[in-house]
């Protein structure tokens, strides 16, 4: 397995272990996982949609409304990347209007 495949599997693993950390209402969890998995891809939508969800968990449960925006932030760049990925628009459209 050549290294970039490799990063391509862990990031996905991180990924999904993000969004059950999400389901779980565990921001920091949710918020770690996502930026490692970033990390790992830079260049891939669902990982900025990862990170983008960890600091609504984290306003939801703490009431952090400086979370919020960071979140927004980060599916921004998400959408910029491509502007087509139909998850990171509709949790944008969604978030954008709490």
């Amino acid at each position: 397995m050549s290294a970039s495949s490799a990063d391509s599997y862990d990031a996905t693993i991180y990924s999904n272990r993000s969004l059950c950390w999400a389901f779980l209402n565990e921001g920091d969890e949710t918020l770690s996982d996502a930026k490692f998995c970033r990390k790992l891809r830079p260049d891939w939508p669902e990982a900025f949609c990862r990170e983008g969800i960890a600091p609504i968990q984290n306003f939801i449960v703490h009431e952090l409304l400086q979370e919020y925006d960071l979140a927004l932030n980060v599916f921004i760049e998400g959408l910029k990347l491509d502007p087509e990925n139909e998850e990171l628009r509709i949790v944008f459209r969604f978030k954008s209007y709490l």
